[in-house]
């Protein structure tokens, strides 16, 4: 079930005041009244129902009910490495990585993908910050999973903590996703990657690479579909 986010930590039938971004999206996107019962979580992602017992111009006072569960996460920590795409699809993407259950995504700079850069990311981060927190609210999900920037030239280290690498590569074997617990997801831009980025993939000792379809996918396509068979 989706939820809305307070400042406050929650202690049962204390008094929480709402304002800004999330007043707004209680009283203006989803029409909520005083009366309404709502669900809230804290900053330390405790999950309770709420009571809206007053609206003011600018704000309102939620009464903290009971607590409720939230679902688990999967049991599957995985970083999706993402080329840099077109930013509506971009943000499907994002969307996506959160509700499928990703840990953590970062933006590579592939030979192929978009040009972009370290400021570049840096100057929209707080917009990618915002879409995956959203998105989280959604879905339900308790934890918003971090967003970074690197280079292709520089994964050799990261890649070398995770337990399995998976590459979709349309090159690849129709084999089974590997198992593990830590995993890393990569794939290409819309023209796949450069013969250079399959080649040291090729040579990275913990990476499986994997064809997921018969056909030709665009780049968002592929990503949704790989974390939903990798998770």
């Amino acid at each position: 079930m989706s939820y809305f986010l307070t400042s406050e930590l929650y202690k049962k039938d204390s008094s929480h005041n709402i304002t800004g971004e999330e007043f707004s999206h209680i009283m203006l996107a989803r029409r909520h009244k005083a009366g309404d019962r709502i669900e809230l979580q804290d900053p330390a992602g405790t999950r309770f129902v709420g009571a809206i017992t007053s609206v003011e111009k600018k704000s309102l006072t939620v009464l903290c009910g009971e607590k409720v569960e939230s679902p688990n996460e999967p049991d599957t920590n995985l970083t999706l490495f993402l080329p840099i795409l077109a930013q509506e699809n971009l943000t499907l993407v994002l969307q996506k990585s959160v509700e499928l259950g990703a840990n953590e995504i970062v933006l590579t700079q592939t030979d192929r993908s978009q040009p972009f850069s370290k400021a570049k990311f840096e100057d929209k981060q707080p917009r990618f910050e915002k879409i995956l927190t959203e998105a989280a609210k959604q879905c339900g999900r308790t934890n918003t999973p971090q967003i970074s920037y690197i280079a292709f030239s520089e994964l050799s280290p990261l890649l070398q903590k995770f337990e399995s690498v998976i590459v979709l590569n349309e090159q690849g074997n129709k084999d089974k996703i590997p198992k593990g617990t830590f995993r890393a997801l990569i794939l290409g831009p819309e023209g796949g990657l450069s013969p250079y980025e399959l080649d040291f993939l090729k040579k990275t000792p913990n990476a499986t690479h994997i064809k997921i379809s018969n056909f030709t996918l665009r780049a968002e396509t592929a990503a949704i579909a790989g974390l939903a068979l990798a998770i």
